[in-house]
């Protein structure tokens, strides 16, 4: 038999060559698991029923082999079973006619005419709840059978006079989420992809999982592992575990020592679902023994930190959404424009107050949980630009920083010592402070939306203070987010920046970035343009520099760190003519 299995194993094609030791030892063991409940089965003379589910139905392939399976069923009868009586039958149930009960019924007539032991053997989807696979009892079994039935049931009930399966083998389940062995679009690429949104939905995985199964994907590797932690997993693995074992009860007639045999994975996967053991059966109480006592429990306590990646997630997605249209849908531009007023004036938020928000949209404001009331929090980040950030601290960025939110970080408390602007913000309902509260703003919404509005609020309020120059709007839509405001009479771009201490950018780049943005808004306005671009808040001083063609200023600061102006007689002088034009 080894060499028959062998020869079967030697026939699988696996799609990676270097997995392929690890698949085969797969396969190995599910055929080994199986031919080990024959053995079971054959030797005990008591288990007159007997059913095998698998998650794959044996057919031609070498992969669950129906002739190998026969022959080892066969040649395990020739050398096991009583030579005495009738040998031991396998029968296989297949949906494939479309004639499962019909099947069943041939089966079972084995027994109740001929005394004849019969192995089942079929799928977990094959064999479902409308199939019955109770029967009627034999002679022999009626010797054999124990009565379970409570003394007011009825004598004539047919269920007194039919006998339950013997035994069951639980083979492994391995269809829970949508197995990829081929990578063309096709309806189970689909299933699996929506798959992986319930879960990440259900905040059981976050953002960094789907990548990297939708990396798998992409790279055709069809035995990347499935999500692991989940709820919903364990939660279908167990249903099918459970929902195959009821199978066994449907009459009050039992053997008087039941077997179940189940697959080594079975053992791992299964958990209970509930914490009163008691609504479930003895069958599956039984096989719970055999899990470690530790683990046998689902959690039913989400991860925090994989709810704080998915909502921050799912920010970093609505932001793109709304700022790759801003220049050509007024709907959206309008609603961007909303939401960074709204996380200006909630930079923590109740329960109810973002409900209320939520109600219309949920777009952007995907804010974090938070249950302690902190005002600041820091987490690890890869790229901002990618989205990449990680509350648990586990993923690997190439380029790993630390991020921190917090009032401080984003310059709210410095700015607020402008004579004014505390009070210009509290007349407009915009936040002059963090306060403790049932939620916090997530690193996406802080970074793309608040620090963002925060500096063009509060610039255009100091720069009108100290130059006495009315700030405007842009008015086309084609020319949204390429600068802030506009001194329309001089055509000139004012763009600010709430940089923090450690911004770091080569300043070659960054002109070039305005300079690009100076053509579109020229080539949107059919006329010339200049631009300046000022930070808000500066550390060490820097004079005023223009570019040499004269169309570019740039600003180190207009407050320092003690919101005093930044800006000498000379700064204001260089920047009153570029304003006027000289």
């Amino acid at each position: 038999m080894d060499s028959e299995l062998q020869k079967t194993l030697n026939g699988i094609k696996c799609s990676n060559i270097k997995n392929r030791e690890k698949e085969i030892q797969y396969f190995r063991t599910r055929y080994l698991s199986l031919f080990e409940s024959f053995v079971y089965f054959i030797l005990d003379k008591n288990l007159t029923s007997f059913l095998g589910l698998q998650s794959k139905l044996a057919d031609e392939s070498d992969e669950m082999s129906k002739v190998l399976i026969e022959k080892v069923f066969n040649g395990l009868c020739n050398e096991l079973a009583d030579k005495h009586e009738s040998l031991p039958q396998l029968c296989f149930i297949s949906t494939q006619n479309g004639q499962v009960q019909e099947m069943l019924n041939q089966a079972l007539e084995l027994l109740e005419k001929k005394d004849i032991r019969v192995y089942l053997l079929s799928a977990y989807a094959s064999i479902g709840v409308g199939q019955n696979l109770q029967h009627k009892m034999s002679e022999k079994e009626k010797a054999l059978a124990f009565n379970i039935a409570m003394p007011e049931v009825q004598r004539n009930d047919e269920r007194m006079n039919q006998i339950d399966l013997g035994g069951m083998y639980l083979g492994d389940v391995t269809n829970i989420m949508t197995n990829l062995t081929d990578f063309k679009l096709s309806s189970d690429i689909l299933k699996f992809v929506t798959g992986l949104e319930y879960l990440q939905d259900a905040n059981e995985i976050g953002p960094f999982e789907v990548k990297r199964q939708m990396k798998a994907i992409q790279n055709r590797s069809p035995y990347c592992s499935h999500p692991k932690h989940t709820k919903s997993i364990p939660v279908s693995y167990t249903r099918a575990i459970i929902q195959a074992l009821g199978r066994m009860n449907r009459t009050f007639n039992k053997v008087r020592r039941p077997l179940i045999l189940a697959h080594s994975n079975v053992i791992k996967n299964i958990k209970y679902i509930h914490k009163d053991k008691m609504l479930f059966s003895p069958e599956f109480n039984s096989l719970m023994k055999k899990v470690d006592s530790e683990n046998n429990i689902l959690q039913q306590d989400y991860d925090t930190n994989v709810v704080k990646n998915n909502l921050t997630a799912y920010s970093y997605r609505d932001v793109n959404q709304l700022v790759h249209r801003l220049s050509s849908d007024e709907k959206f531009a309008e609603e961007y424009q909303k939401i960074r007023k709204l996380v200006l004036k909630y930079p923590t938020i109740s329960n109810d107050d973002l409900k209320l928000l939520q109600s219309t949209s949920k777009r952007c404001l995907q804010y974090l949980p938070n249950s302690d009331r902190s005002i600041s929090y820091c987490v690890d980040c890869g790229s901002i630009n990618r989205g990449e950030i990680d509350f648990s601290s586990t993923i690997d960025f190439k380029e790993k920083t630390s991020l921190c939110v917090s009032e401080q970080e984003s310059g709210l408390d410095i700015l607020m010592n402008y004579k004014g602007l505390k009070q210009f913000f509290d007349s407009n309902g915009y936040a002059t402070e963090w306060v403790p509260n049932e939620n916090i703003l997530n690193p996406i919404q802080y970074i793309n939306l608040y620090r963002g509005i925060l500096g063009e609020i509060a610039g255009k309020y100091i720069f009108e203070d100290v130059f006495g120059n009315q700030l405007r709007n842009f008015e086309k839509l084609g020319n949204n987010e390429l600068f802030d405001y506009k001194i329309e009479n001089n055509n000139v771009a004012i763009d600010f920046k709430n940089w923090n201490p450690s911004h770091l950018e080569d300043r070659k780049n960054a002109l070039l970035k305005v300079q690009k943005k100076l053509n579109i808004l020229e080539n949107n306005e059919n006329k010339k343009w200049r631009a300046i671009i000022i930070n808000i808040i500066g550390e060490n001083y820097s004079p005023v520099t223009i570019t040499n063609d004269g169309k570019i200023m740039e600003v180190s600061a207009l407050v320092d760190f003690n919101c005093q102006n930044s800006l000498t007689s000379e700064d204001k002088k260089l920047i009153g003519e570029f304003l006027i034009g000289n």
